[in-house]
């Protein structure tokens, strides 16, 4: 590669400085690479004058570090965040304070706590890690506490079978001058399905109640440590840091491990070992060592979820940490099963909030809205892939109705806030069969019972699909299907249809011919400009599920419909067309 050397300097943006340097390779376009700047481990003072980085390869266990630590601890306790009860101590803690860590039972935690007469608090300190466990192989050498080992583990855990993930948050937990760790590889008894199950419901507790939760972001496995700063350096003495605490997130495996989505939105206050630097983040601002804090949010938090005061915001909050969770999918976990336990605390606390029933991801009294969602067309499958995953999954996991079916899904209300959807079903209502004594966690098997106007296009009255037409806009495979469907009048109106397989433009007809469609509900655009007013006055458009038979008595989700505005079009399909081509049955969706 031939390039040359155009331009160079120095720039200052969000409190940090930068150096540019850009390149003209031959033939291409420029390209300017970014450098952030770090100090020498001896100059502090330049790094907080300048807001540098620290050198890249200093731990994060300095006496500056761990002192910014405990003071953004204490800052942040100042705010008296809501916890999630009044007392609460975890069923097992790991206690650091000795030569030799060991496990200790709740029992014995709140006796220490109330023998010890310096304190006053009813709820021991702790803290709580959320880590990657790895690969299946790599969980392999995972410490863990089961029925043979507790005893032992109860007695001391020797330093050689310490992995390097639990001997860093140990080291860390020490520190920060905190007696206890909460770590669930040794606090829940890993043979023990009763006790897994109910610890998996307190995770909201556990999360909520803990002084700080160490986020272990650039460790892969229980067989990396973090506390060691791993920044990739080049020959010049720079590495790049542009928007360090978001990129040492985004760019983890931690951000794609199923069980951190939760413990993210459960915790108090977090410490986060990234690659780059270390950042703390509590619902009132984040800042990362060495930078100015900020008070920009990037997560749905607890304590706003908590200071909702109506069902409906709180059913959009689950939609916002459903969309938290659109990146992950059954290669996320260790265990695959672990998709709908991995949600569970946070289940809980909703169920008590919203005093709804929960089915695999969705809540009894909204199930016709959130249903209503789309796949990313970039995760879909072939037909028949799709189709045998669904119908015959090993392991089951959730129905295909679920929003958690599949990774990327989005729900309609996210396309069309400013739509009011609207349930037109007549009865709906779904059971779940539990694995276990969890309400919130592994099932067996899921079905939906839906009443409401049907059809299929091949047999409805008053209606003809004349044209399908496949649209991308720029995504590969096309995302949806644009269907053009002729009244008895003769005239045209259109609907769009997003299926959950990929198909060509010729499948894309016939199966459009041979889907059900059921009605969930209608949805009013607010500009009349936009759309045709209907007989009542009223203009609303249908939206709904699309059924493939799975055998005599049932179906399953393959799909989802509406009329989605484009290019100024006013004529949809109406509600009261799609009702009048329709007729009302009982369907059950697995």
């Amino acid at each position: 590669m031939v390039f040359s050397l155009y331009d160079t300097g120095i720039f200052e943006q969000f409190f940090r400085n930068y150096i540019f340097v850009g390149v003209q390779v031959v033939n291409k376009s420029p390209i300017i690479l970014y450098f952030g700047i770090e100090s020498t481990e001896e100059d502090e003072t330049a790094r907080e004058r300048f807001w540098l980085d620290g050198p890249s390869t200093q731990p994060y266990t300095d006496e500056r570090s761990i002192q910014w630590m405990k003071e953004s601890i204490a800052s942040c306790v100042r705010h008296n965040h809501s916890l999630p009860s009044a007392e609460f101590t975890p069923e097992r803690l790991v206690d650091v304070r000795g030569d030799t860590p060991k496990l200790v039972e709740r029992n014995n935690v709140i006796a220490s706590c109330q023998s010890d007469s310096q304190s006053q608090l009813q709820t021991p300190r702790f803290t709580a890690l959320s880590y990657c466990w790895g690969t299946p192989d790599e969980a392999k050498g995972q410490l863990t506490t089961t029925a043979s080992s507790l005893t032992q583990r109860l007695t001391g855990i020797e330093d050689h079978e310490i992995t390097p993930v639990l001997r860093d948050a140990i080291h860390i937990t020490k520190l920060l001058s905190i007696p206890y760790l909460w770590i669930d590889s040794l606090c829940i008894r890993q043979d023990d399905t009763t006790d897994w199950e109910q610890q998996c419901v307190d995770m909201d507790k556990i999360y909520g109640h803990a002084e700080v939760t160490i986020v272990a972001a650039s460790s892969r496995s229980c067989h990396e440590g973090f506390l060691q700063r791993k920044s990739h350096q080049i020959r010049v003495p720079f590495h790049s840091t542009r928007d360090p605490s978001l990129s040492d997130m985004l760019r983890c495996r931690l951000a794609t491990r199923g069980w951190a989505v939760q413990e993210k939105i459960l915790s108090t206050r977090r410490i986060i070992f990234g690659v780059n630097n270390v950042h703390f983040i509590c619902p009132e601002l984040c800042q990362s060592r060495g930078k100015p804090p900020s008070q920009e949010k990037y997560d749905t938090t607890i304590h706003e979820v908590k200071a909702v005061r109506n069902n409906q915001e709180l059913y959009d909050k689950w939609g916002d940490i459903l969309k938290s969770f659109s990146r992950i999918d059954a290669e996320s976990f260790t265990h695959a099963t672990d998709l709908l336990p991995s949600l569970s605390g946070l289940a809980s606390l909703f169920a008590g909030l919203l005093q709804d029933e929960y089915y695999a991801g969705h809540w009894g009294k909204d199930l016709a809205v959130s249903l209503a969602w789309t796949m990313n067309p970039t995760s879909r499958d072939a037909k028949s892939v799709h189709l045998d995953r669904i119908s015959s999954p090993d392991p089951f996991l959730v129905p295909s109705w679920s929003q958690l079916c599949k990774p990327y899904a989005v729900n309609l209300r996210e396309h069309y806030s400013t739509m009011s959807l609207v349930s037109e079903v007549e009865h709906i209502d779904a059971q779940v069969s539990l694995c276990g004594s969890n309400p919130f966690g592994t099932i067996k098997n899921a079905r939906l019972q839906v009443r409401s106007h049907t059809m299929t296009l091949k047999s409805a009255t008053g209606i003809e699909l004349v044209e399908t037409t496949r649209l991308n806009f720029g995504l590969t495979p096309p995302a949806w299907c644009r269907l053009s469907i002729k009244g008895t009048d003769g005239g045209i109106s259109y609907c769009h249809v997003w299926p959950d397989y990929n198909m060509s433009e010729k499948e894309a007809h016939e199966e459009a011919l041979a889907w059900k469609w059921i009605l969930l509900g209608s949805f009013s655009v607010t500009a009349p400009e936009t759309s045709i007013a209907t007989n009542d006055g009223e203009d609303r458009q249908p939206f709904g599920l699309l059924l493939h038979r799975v055998n005599r008595s049932e179906w399953c989700r393959v799909g989802l419909f509406y009329p989605e505005p484009y290019h100024g079009r006013r004529d949809f399909l109406s509600l009261q067309t799609f009702k009048s081509a329709s007729e009302i049955e009982t369907v059950t969706v697995i």
